[in-house]
């Protein structure tokens, strides 16, 4: 079986509609970034169900915001693990920074 053939087999267990699976590294093991592209479906459903427009602008900054309170509220505990520190390089690479420039 393939790795597509496994990822495709292991999403089917959870609730998403429509994976969009992209390929980030692999060390000891292979790490994909799996995206809901119904997540769009969901702004728009909130913002029929509210009357409230969300612009797409606002949706980075929140994702960032979750992070940083991530790494606040784990921070004593996380710093301790191996993955942390690549964690929040990625974190700071793919979605900090980005978003500053």
């Amino acid at each position: 079986m393939s790795i597509e053939q496994l990822l495709v087999e292991a999403l089917a267990h959870y609730d998403i509609a429509e994976p969009q699976v992209e390929f980030i590294r692999h060390n000891e093991n292979a790490t994909y970034k799996v995206v809901d592209a119904s997540a769009e479906r969901i702004v728009r459903g909130y913002e029929e169900a509210t009357g409230v427009s969300v612009e797409d602008k606002f949706i980075e900054p929140f994702l960032a915001m979750q992070i940083l309170l991530f790494i606040a509220t784990h921070y004593e505990n996380a710093r301790r693990r191996e993955w942390f520190g690549d964690g929040v390089s990625r974190w700071c690479n793919e979605v900090l920074v980005p978003l500053i420039e």
